[in-house]
């Protein structure tokens, strides 16, 4: 069974950055930095999703 996640999951903290629909690194796509309880940034693009470095 496989769990699902909320936006109340708080992402892990450490490196980040913007990959597009297909799973490659998006184009002028951004990346982020983050602490213990702090959220990711939206995406600059509809359908990108962050991926931890």
């Amino acid at each position: 069974m496989m769990t699902s996640h909320t936006k109340t999951c708080a992402p892990k903290p450490g490196h980040y950055h913007e990959v597009g629909p297909n799973g490659q690194i998006a184009t002028n796509g951004h990346k982020a930095i983050i602490g213990k309880g702090d959220r990711l940034p939206p995406t600059s693009t509809f359908g990108n999703r962050w991926e931890r470095d």
